[in-house]
């Protein structure tokens, strides 16, 4: 049985604290993160089923029609991911205000300055690989690329230039597409295939410039990518949850 660590919080006990807003927005970014890591697990791991008789988790729920039909399958996949690299790139950025926080002597906190004195190596190494890849300008590390550059396009938008360019591609013949839509009984299990492959192109080939060119496919590009992400989301979320562990060391209640 895993180990769990429960604490009785004296929120008391935040109200002076210089941190309070930053570290309970790392908090609730953790547990999205960990939400949507999970999600997107259960879809991979159903797409790597070879059949659909294979996917037998929660047979009989809205969930397991789901995951038993491919396209709606792709599609809950590519929702899934699109949220983890949204709630990422949001964490990022609460550690970006910390960083920004840290660099200035007028807000300087000595709290975190202890905090991060006491996270392991791993995890503070950690912090300033992510901390720097967010200072940096877009696209010219991987977590911009990958990460920043769909949360700031697609993940919570739905109106923006990249999709004109995306249609263009596909109607031009550059991507190989599909353009049905899967329309079922239940509402909830209908999908408009055609939006996904839209929104596909407009991750692969406008945001990542995948070079079709040189052999990769969108697939590809998207196989690899959720894995570096979701290596990355693991990797944030230790970092956090020690971060808000020592944070809340000595603020506990009765």
């Amino acid at each position: 049985m895993s180990k769990i660590l429960l604490r009785m919080i004296d929120f008391k006990q935040l109200r002076g604290s210089q941190i309070s807003k930053e570290l309970i927005g790392l908090a609730n970014a953790a547990n999205d993160i960990a939400t949507a890591s999970n999600l997107l697990t259960v879809a991979v791991q159903a797409a790597r089923a070879q059949t659909p008789e294979k996917r037998v988790l929660c047979e009989g729920s809205a969930l397991h029609a789901t995951l038993s039909d491919e396209s709606l399958l792709n599609g809950y996949q590519l929702y899934c991911f699109r949220m983890l690299l949204g709630h990422y790139s949001e964490g990022a950025k609460v550690l970006d205000q910390l960083r920004k926080r840290q660099a200035t002597p007028e807000t300087r906190s000595a709290e975190f300055d202890y905090i991060l004195d006491h996270i392991s190596k791993e995890s503070r190494a950690a912090y300033d690989r992510i901390t720097e890849s967010f200072a940096q300008e877009r696209h010219t590390t991987k977590f911009e690329n990958l990460v920043r550059g769909v949360r700031d396009s697609v993940s919570f938008h739905y109106t923006g230039k990249e999709y004109a360019a995306a249609v263009q591609a596909l109607a031009s013949g550059e991507v190989p597409h599909s353009n049905k839509a899967v329309v079922a009984a239940s509402v909830p299990n209908s999908r408009l295939v055609f939006a996904d492959t839209v929104l596909t192109t407009v991750i692969c080939k406008e945001i990542w410039k995948v070079d079709h060119e040189a052999g990769k496919t969108e697939e590809e590009a998207v196989k690899a990518a959720i894995e570096w992400c979701s290596n990355g989301a693991i990797e944030f979320l230790i970092l956090a949850q020690e971060i808000c562990f020592w944070y809340i060391k000595d603020k506990s209640g009765i």
